[in-house]
Order: C-alpha cells, then structure tokens, then sequence
C-alpha cells in the first residue's frame, strides 16, 4: 500500500494490479468501530481482482472541505495512468456517502455501491461531535444527488438506519433493504453469505 496524496483534509493510499482494466475508488468510513481508526475498506473483498484507491476525508466533513473534486480528479488519474478502463466506487457509511458524491460529480464512474450512507447526517446525533465542526455544508442532503452512475444502495432495515431508507426512497432513489441488520449491513450479508454475490454483481 502506497500513500499517494495527503493533506490536511484529504488523503489517497492505492494497491495497483500491474494489467488491470478495472479501477475501484474505495471511500472510507469514520473509523469509530476501531476507535478512530479509518481504514482501507473492502482491500480484501477485491483482493487481485481490480487496482483500488482509497480515499480517506480525514477530519470527517462528509466531503464537505473544498477540493473534493480535484482530489477525486487525481484519485480516477491515477487508476487512468496505471491502464484501468473502467472505473468504479463503494463505500460504507460515511464512505457510502462519499461514493455517492462521486457518482454525482463525475459521469464517468460505471457503478456505485453504498452501504449504508447517510442522506442528511447534519441531523443525525450519532455523529454530531464531526458535523458540527463542518465550517461550511456544501453537499446538504446526498439522497438528493443526481447521480450519473448505476447506483446500488444498501441500507439495514432495523434501527438506527431504518429512516435513511426513507429519505433516500423519497428522493426516489432505489434502496436494497437488508433485514434484520442496522448500521452493519454488510457484515450481516457477510455471515448469511449473500455479500460475495453481491460483490460479483459490482465488477460485472
């Protein structure tokens, strides 16, 4: 794993696959589930199959610091650079948000995967100790987004992620409800093992 990029805000680590056609841009969560930690998410998930660039918004923003634009121009030249022809976007949580953000500002990405992203995080308690220091909100509601990719959306059906589907279902976007899961969609899909088919369906 190579650090490609790194600011204040905003850092970029990628793993390239010498011949690859396929490019992955992986947003990252928050990190809380390892105490802060924000980690390289779905590495193993595609693991030979695809070069992946992981973009990391270090102080939590949801995107929101300027210059997202042109760190997400330089995440997709790098994949470009290194001969992927196709290019595509997944994240989780916070993550899943900012993989939709992409899906908005660039139409060059072929499919999006979002698990269990936020629509409005600014009202949602859980993360208040990020979004109030977010100086200035310049993406108000991700479920509102137009998005120029083919966008799947997996949110878990039980608290507290249930009223996510709903702002994302009246924004008219398409959700994949998961039963009996909150905040931990996929690693519920993980142990009824329907993840792996799921991830097969990304790449097709």
């Amino acid at each position: 794993m190579t650090v490609f990029y790194s600011n204040k805000n905003y850092a970029i680590d990628y793993d390239i696959i010498s011949g690859s056609k396929i490019g992955i841009l992986s947003f990252c969560g928050i990190g809380l589930a390892l105490g802060g930690t924000q980690i390289n998410e779905f590495s193993k998930s595609f693991e030979g199959q695809a070069s992946l660039v992981f973009l990391k918004d270090l102080k939590r923003s949801w995107w929101n610091n300027n210059h997202f634009e042109a760190l997400l121009e330089d995440a997709v030249m790098r994949l470009r650079s290194d001969g992927c022809r196709r290019i595509f976007a997944i994240g989780n949580s916070m993550g899943g948000s900012g993989a939709l953000l992409a899906s908005h500002v660039r139409t060059d990405i072929e499919r999006v995967y979002a698990f269990v992203p936020q629509a409005d995080p600014y009202n949602d308690k859980r993360w208040n100790q990020f979004t109030d220091k977010i100086e200035h909100i310049r993406w108000c509601n991700f479920a509102k987004l137009k998005y120029n990719s083919d966008v799947h959306i997996f949110i878990g059906g039980a608290s507290p992620d249930a009223n996510q589907i709903e702002l994302f279902q009246d924004a008219g976007k398409s959700v994949h409800i998961v039963e009996g899961a909150g905040h931990n969609a996929a690693r519920v899909l993980k142990k009824r093992k329907e993840y792996k088919a799921i991830l097969e369906g990304f790449l097709r």
